[in-house]
């Protein structure tokens, strides 16, 4: 079976083998160091005040994996409506979680994510509170700004063109009657 290179492959492998642990080891090593998360919270999905809408919190980049992560409203700890998702490796040796609360927001609650990690001297907390003002309101706000100017615009261009017709009418017809004038004082 020489002839197929089994001997060479099992060297190869060998030799493949100890790389890797000796790779490994290295990675380890470097990876011994606590890498400290960058945290977002956010609204996923969105509906009027009032009805239930959904928060997410995510921890981002960091290592090692153990993490907690809480949710507050006005203060106090939310446990009920909350969704841890699995963490998920980014192939960096670090990793990433989000999770999710349910909440029916009012006028003025006040949510906060809480991240606790090994990386951190004290936990990164974020606030979020729904604003007063939607974004649909803003949004209608610039398009009807967007048509009244639109709107002035045409109108200034229709009248522009029009006192322009009736400046070359009168210029025509002060040529006309200029031609006139001076037929009369030359005595044509």
């Amino acid at each position: 079976m020489a002839f197929l290179g089994i001997p060479e492959l099992k060297t190869s492998w060998v030799v493949t083998l100890t790389v890797m642990i000796t790779l490994r080891s290295n990675v380890a090593l470097c990876t011994d160091l606590p890498v400290k998360p960058g945290v977002k919270i956010f609204l996923v999905q969105t509906e009027p005040l009032g009805h239930p809408s959904k928060l997410a919190c995510s921890a981002t980049r960091f290592y090692p994996s153990e993490i907690r992560i809480r949710w507050f409203k006005n203060g106090q700890e939310e446990t009920d409506k909350v969704v841890d998702e699995d963490l998920l490796p980014n192939g960096d040796w670090s990793v990433k979680i989000l999770v999710t609360l349910g909440v029916m927001p009012k006028q003025g609650d006040v949510y906060t994510c809480q991240v606790e990690h090994v990386s951190l001297p004290a936990p990164i907390t974020m606030d979020w509170e729904r604003h007063s003002g939607s974004g649909l309101g803003k949004k209608l706000t610039g398009i009807l700004v967007f048509v009244l100017g639109l709107g002035f615009t045409v109108m200034g261009l229709i009248i522009y063109q029009k006192k322009k017709k009736g400046l070359s009418c009168l210029s025509a017809a002060a040529s006309e009657e200029a031609d006139t004038e001076r037929d009369v004082l030359l005595g044509d």
